[in-house]
């Protein structure tokens, strides 16, 4: 698993530093800055902002030392959880990403329909990727260890 988290944690620090750099055909980079929350189950839900407003010429890296897998994923109330995140900070744009090896198996709080409401009731303000996870649980699944990242990153135009 070692490999693997290493892998996941560069590819979060990557993405950190690189958000809002100048695309292809654009002149200036964005304004932006990213938030880092990560989160699992430990007698509810474990909810932790590791970064909050970062520009990305400042991030500094996440390492092993500061997160790991921990325990089960309530993706469900994390999901509803990041977007009222994204929402009270009223960004005009936002981006989230939630990374997981994790299927849901510990939600309390928000439903399936919960989080896929609260993500609808967001769809002018921000556009969501999930990967690496189906969020129907499995049997099997109630019993492993998960962990799960989410990084949330918004911009102004220039």
């Amino acid at each position: 698993m070692s490999n693997l988290w290493d892998e996941a944690l560069t590819s979060v620090n990557t993405y950190a530093a690189a958000v809002g750099e100048a695309g292809e055909g654009e002149t200036a980079p964005l304004e932006t800055s990213v938030t880092l929350a990560v989160f699992d189950a430990q007698d509810g839900l474990q909810y932790d902002v590791l970064r909050e407003s970062v520009a990305p010429t400042d991030w500094q890296s996440v390492t092993s030392d500061e997160v790991s897998p921990r325990g089960m994923t309530p993706l469900f109330d994390a999901i509803g959880r990041i977007i009222s995140t994204a929402e009270s900070d009223n960004p005009e744009k936002a981006v989230i990403v939630i990374m997981t090896d994790g299927l849901e198996n510990s939600s309390r709080e928000i439903t399936r329909e919960g989080a896929r409401a609260a993500l609808d009731r967001g769809k002018s303000c921000f556009s969501a990727l999930i990967s690496g996870s189906s969020t129907t649980p499995k049997p099997s699944a109630s019993r492993r260890r998960r962990p799960w990242r989410s990084a949330r990153a918004r911009w102004k135009s220039p």
